[in-house]
């Protein structure tokens, strides 16, 4: 824990206009995790950081700011508010099937989640459905 703050701090000496910063709270019990948050907030306004993180928690309390990737594709970059209005309400499943099985593919769906699953997409071996957020039984 003590060497990711020094990475931090050494990262924050000097005037830079973009600071990078690869995961730097990953691995830190909450309070130092708090604390670096507290150096994030106290930065220059003139300058930019760059920061990866898994931590959503992370991206929306010091982001203005987000992109997602995945597979090292920039999938879509909004600020934190926008992305939870737009991909917060539940769940997406996708699945990937044989195209000779589409049928089975979709009564298996209709069967395991009936009407709380709504087509989102569909494009050759893939089928994308939206899951709101009230829990369901998947399994007995």
């Amino acid at each position: 824990g003590m060497q990711r703050k020094l990475s931090v701090a050494i990262a924050f000496v000097g005037e830079r206009a973009v600071r990078v910063l690869d995961e730097p709270t990953t691995g830190l019990d909450p309070l130092s995790r708090q604390e670096i948050w507290s150096v994030f907030a106290r930065r220059d306004e003139s300058s930019c950081i760059l920061l990866t993180t898994h931590s959503m928690e992370e991206a929306d309390a010091l982001s203005s700011r987000v992109a997602i990737m995945t597979r090292g594709i920039t999938r879509c970059v909004d600020t934190p508010q926008a992305l939870k209005e737009r991909f917060g309400r539940g769940y997406l499943l996708t699945l990937d099937f044989v195209p000779h099985r589409a049928a089975e593919m979709r009564a298996f769906v209709d069967r395991c989640l009936g009407r709380d699953a709504h087509p989102a997409d569909a494009c050759l071996q893939t089928a994308k459905f939206e899951i709101g957020e009230d829990p369901i039984l998947v399994s007995h």
